[in-house]
């Protein structure tokens, strides 16, 4: 038994929060223990991979990420700073159900994707070019390319972009950074790779070990090198590996990477935040800068709650 669209696998998700969990499922009826548990982890409330296999193929393009059905909100906290991309349509059912607040709901139920890091450069990981390390990321499997369409308007908003430098890279993670590498929309700004403990200048260590990475995860090639690729020190980058055997298994992208396409941008999705936050508030006799915030701080649960990995 499985489910036609994912309102109805949705709706059933959150019987759980009702005490619905094994009695009631909306167009199903009745249904025994045992096949609940098949459809979705009870641990967390989610559905398991290839729950939503029966979208439409246009479902997974991340260019139908456009303010006319979504919008973004920017997050920061001591980790760093992000973008929150959420549906409007589902944002206002969860308010107008709610009597004008987020919860009891699940960000699940209203969010999209999430993406948050902070900007390099100056630190012991190197400057790396003063890219943007993406840490935290995860996308709704009831929106498919969301996650992608947040690392281009991370992108947009903050430059190159790369992995985490200094924890380890989710397998997941892995895939959206060659999904990335092979897409002509992404501009490549190469770094100089090394393991081992950086100084202020870059040409007085002697004690790190260089590293060419070519090719995209799960079939890269890594080799040592004698030296940087270049003599300027702003684009040397620390591995998040103790030595070469560890490169591949934490390292989520060798270089940084800058989207150059056009039709993911988040400034449109930012006003149209803006402007649905004002509405909202003016129709539920909301504070707007509460609301914000309290928008802003679903991030993080959402993030927790989808997150199959470790960091992006």
């Amino acid at each position: 038994m499985k489910p036609t669209t994912p309102k109805t696998l949705l709706e059933w998700i959150y019987l759980k929060e009702a005490g619905g969990f094994d009695d009631y499922v909306p167009g199903y009826g009745s249904i025994p223990k045992g096949t609940q548990r098949q459809l979705f982890d009870p641990k967390k409330m989610l559905p398991p991979r290839g729950a939503f296999k029966h979208l439409p193929p246009e479902a997974s393009n991340p260019k139908r990420f456009t303010a006319e059905n979504f919008f973004l909100v920017e997050t920061e906290d001591e980790e760093g700073e992000g973008l929150f991309l959420i549906n409007t349509k589902d944002f206002l059912n969860v308010l107008a159900k709610n009597n004008g607040a987020l919860t009891p709901s699940k960000p699940f139920e209203y969010a999209a994707g999430y993406a948050s890091g902070q900007r390099l450069g100056g630190s012991a990981v190197g400057k790396c070019g003063g890219a943007f390390s993406v840490g935290f990321s995860t996308g709704n499997p009831r929106y498919p390319g969301a996650g992608y369409a947040c690392y281009a308007f991370l992108s947009k908003k903050y430059g190159a972009l790369t992995s985490d430098r200094e924890h380890h890279t989710s397998n997941a993670a892995k895939k959206t950074w060659a999904r990335i590498e092979q897409d002509p929309e992404w501009e490549r700004v190469p770094l100089d790779n090394f393991i081992g403990t950086y100084s202020t200048l870059g040409d007085e260590d002697t004690d790190l070990e260089w590293y060419d990475i070519r090719d995209s995860w799960p079939n890269r090639k890594i080799k040592g090198r004698a030296r940087p690729a270049t003599p300027d020190p702003s684009d040397d980058c620390k591995l998040p590996a103790e030595d070469k055997y560890g490169i591949d298994n934490k390292l989520g992208t060798a270089d940084a990477w800058r989207y150059t396409g056009s039709s993911l941008d988040p400034t449109p999705l930012l006003a149209k935040g803006q402007e649905v936050i004002a509405s909202v508030s003016e129709e539920h006799a909301l504070n707007p800068k509460r609301l914000r915030n309290d928008l802003e701080k679903q991030s993080w649960p959402f993030f927790q709650d989808l997150y199959k990995g470790i960091t992006g």
